[in-house]
């Protein structure tokens, strides 16, 4: 069985037109009408390995987030909402395949405990590589992959939209090295350009909105404002599958 963890892109953010109601046990933090699971890239890339599987991935969240997907369903004491995926993993006797789909490292996640409730954050500053939301990221990427190693699930470890950042001095504490399919993103791999060009970040001069406003321009993305149409899934999804058979 395919596990899946990531972001908007991993769960099909903008591509619409989805059955309703989600199945919850196999996307159990779907949010809203405007995702499509069934046509995201993931979905393709397990239909192609002829794979069952079970996608965690949340709009908005971050590497921490998954990490607590994986915790819940690797726990003794797991909450009563992932008994069930759970169960339907125990049955699934092939080995199972974590897919870790990596979203911006200066993203977070915390519980807020008095009202029970989830946050998703990020930090303010525009591109970062020495700072310790980078430095938190790998240390969440090690967790991930250890939990992974301990219980005997394979563990891929691909970065989607944007590169894989390991500053120097950080290279010492990485330990998943070996799981990662490229530090290049898949997006760069795919079609041959990086998201956003660095130069629109260390432009002072422009707006968020204008950084993120030439993407609806690209064929791969059109008519969508800033995730991959269905072609554009399509064609992440042959990638993908490539850097599998070439591991």
């Amino acid at each position: 069985m395919d596990l899946w963890f990531g972001d908007s892109w991993t769960i099909g953010e903008e591509l619409k037109n989805a059955p309703d109601p989600y199945d919850r046990s196999v996307f159990p933090n779907v949010s809203d009408k405007i995702e499509n699971p069934f046509k995201a890239f993931s979905a393709y890339v397990s239909t192609q390995r002829n794979k069952e599987y079970i996608n965690f991935a949340k709009s908005a969240s971050s590497i921490d987030f998954a990490l607590y997907n994986l915790l819940k369903i690797s726990a003794d004491n797991t909450a009563e909402d992932f008994q069930t995926i759970k169960e339907k993993i125990k049955e699934e006797d092939s080995p199972h395949t974590a897919f870790l789909c990596l979203t911006a490292q200066v993203r977070g996640f915390g519980i807020d405990y008095p009202i029970i409730k989830h946050r998703h954050y990020h930090t303010s500053i525009r591109k970062s590589v020495h700072s310790t939301e980078i430095y938190d990221s790998l240390v969440a990427i090690n967790c991930f992959y250890s939990v992974c190693k301990n219980s005997n699930i394979d563990c891929v470890i691909v970065p989607i939209f944007t590169d894989l950042v390991i500053p120097k001095e950080f290279e010492h504490i990485v330990l998943f090295e070996s799981a990662v399919l490229s530090k290049t993103s898949l997006v760069e791999l795919t079609f041959g350009e990086k998201l956003i060009d660095d130069s629109l970040y260390n432009n002072p001069e422009l707006t968020e909105t204008e950084i993120y406003n030439h993407l609806k321009q690209k064929d791969w993305i059109r008519p969508n404002n800033c995730h991959p149409n269905m072609i554009g899934h399509k064609k992440l999804a042959y990638k993908l599958v490539e850097l599998l058979q070439n591991r």
